[in-house]
């Protein structure tokens, strides 16, 4: 009883403290809406902007937001607006766990992006599209779609694209237990990662060192590069990232105890609910399944495995 009021209270704490400056700045996103009401690309581009936010925090109401861009889009026949419009929908079958549909939404992305000549959303549209791939365990598709986008980002000079096509073949080739590949493409992007000179991408880069040092059996290395992660992915205030780095340093750091593992899974569960992303929330709840199943508790351990 002590231990699961131990953990209610922190993390009330937790969620009231990383959720606040979101909604900060969405509320500066649909104050510009409110006072610049004229319907042009501008608008439409925050319309995306704001159903890309609430992406993570409240589906109704990114999904709404998704209408008014695929809308106006239509109405003004704005086929770069129409490729954002799919992009959002992308995201929301994604956080989901439909991965085919999402991959559907990205096509036309895709497509869309062609037919107005933009490359910079047609490599976002591929990137997306890979980690659908990855989710579904298509590692082959996974690589095919990221590798088509790396040439498109170096082409644009886009180096935070860059960064993410090589985090994302880092992440096909853990899966995969190519570790030697995986430290290959984490040291491919680190330079491009350098250039973005992004928290949310240093996050990202961090916790693949983390779980590469993890594997080798250096815990303390591999603490540090967890720890790094978490701590950038604050800076950034990006959930997605510290939801992952919770998970991973409960995930591979063997010589947490029990009590330090149903922490950090907690966190992580905590923020997978929030943002209602469904393949982390399974993620997470397995873990927890198994952290109680080796503490003896039956009860919880089923409970988790059924959530």
């Amino acid at each position: 009883m002590y231990k699961q009021f131990f953990f209610l209270a922190f993390l009330s704490f937790f969620t009231v403290n990383i959720f606040a400056q979101e909604n900060n700045y969405i509320d500066s996103l649909l104050e510009w809406i409110t006072k610049h009401p004229k319907i042009d690309s501008q608008y439409i581009q925050t319309l995306h902007r704001i159903s890309y936010r609430y992406s993570e925090k409240d589906v109704r109401k990114s999904y709404e937001y998704y209408q008014k861009v695929e809308q106006l889009s239509d109405s003004l026949n704005f086929t770069f607006g129409k490729s954002l419009a799919q992009i959002n929908l992308g995201i929301l079958l994604f956080n989901s766990a439909s991965f085919d549909a999402s991959n559907t939404a990205f096509f036309k992305a895709i497509d869309y992006a062609e037919a107005c000549g933009s490359l910079r959303l047609k490599s976002v549209s591929l990137n997306n599209a890979a980690d659908n791939f990855l989710s579904l365990r298509n590692f082959d598709k996974c690589r095919e779609y990221t590798n088509k986008a790396i040439p498109i980002n170096i082409k644009l000079k886009a180096w935070r694209g860059v960064a993410i096509n090589y985090e994302l073949l880092n992440r096909c080739n853990l899966n995969q237990k190519l570790y030697l590949d995986a430290k290959d493409n984490l040291d491919k992007g680190m330079p491009y990662a350098l250039l973005a000179n992004e928290s949310y991408i240093f996050s990202q880069y961090y916790l693949g060192f983390g779980k590469l040092q993890a594997l080798a059996n250096n815990l303390d290395s591999a603490k540090y590069y967890f720890q790094k992660a978490i701590k950038e992915a604050k800076l950034d205030k990006d959930l997605r990232n510290e939801f992952q780095a919770y998970l991973g340093e409960a995930q591979y750091l063997k010589n947490l105890s029990l009590n330090k593992k149903l922490i950090l899974l907690d966190s992580a569960l905590t923020i997978a609910k929030y943002t209602q992303y469904y393949e982390g929330i399974s993620n997470t709840a397995e873990q927890i399944s198994i952290v109680y199943d080796e503490e003896g508790n039956t009860d919880s351990a089923l409970a988790y495995f059924h959530l």
